[in-house]
């Protein structure tokens, strides 16, 4: 079955009533694995490690429930730090869902399928990765895997036309330059000896 189980994504979420989407991402900037509480919009408006400590933040000015989020993490941050340190009960999760990911088709558990549901990682399910047979997800990668080599077509062919581009400018410019060097050399001393 899937991924590893991310711990504490789930209580976090259940715990706090949170109303926003409650999803694990692999964040570089953050360091790795982060769960992140946000919007459609914007996935990371507060950002938390997997030890719970708060990596970003939000005041809340602009929403009332994210300032209840951040006040009752910072109320008690021992509660929070155990909320997401501990295993999560995944005992709803029985739908099997297959999510295709970078030219791979995985097996995971979900509660609901698609958007914004997410599995029992932690990984935001769309409607363009996330399918409920494996017929659908076998179909959507060999469509996928055909777009992806007609791009990779025309972008070979947009850099051919790039190239040819750039030698062309570049044959202008020469010209140009000698033309200018030329009635500038040349044809001065030319110039010298000729008497009209």
């Amino acid at each position: 079955m899937g991924g590893r189980v991310i711990m504490g994504f789930l209580s976090l979420k259940k715990e706090y009533n949170i109303e926003h989407i409650v999803a694990v991402y692999d964040e570089k900037k953050y360091g790795g694995k982060v769960i992140c509480i946000g919007s459609p919009y914007i996935h990371d408006i507060i950002v938390i490690d997997m030890q719970g400590k708060i990596l970003r933040r939000d005041d809340g000015r602009s929403n009332e429930e994210l300032r209840r989020y951040m006040q009752e993490f910072d109320a008690d941050p021992d509660k929070l730090r155990g909320i997401v340190t501990k295993a999560d009960d995944f005992s709803d999760y029985i739908t099997t869902v297959y999510i295709y990911d970078k030219g791979r088709i995985r097996k995971e558990l979900c509660e609901e399928i698609g958007w914004p549901n997410v599995t029992t990682t932690g990984e935001m399910m769309y409607e363009n990765t996330s399918f409920d047979t494996y017929k659908k997800a076998f179909r959507y990668a060999c469509e996928s895997v055909s777009y992806d080599k007609y791009l990779r077509m025309n972008y070979r062919e947009n850099l051919k036309d790039d190239f040819k581009r750039i030698f062309r400018r570049i044959k202008y410019r020469w010209e140009d330059r000698f033309d200018w060097l030329y009635v500038n050399t040349i044809l001065r001393v030319k110039s010298w000896f000729v008497n009209d």
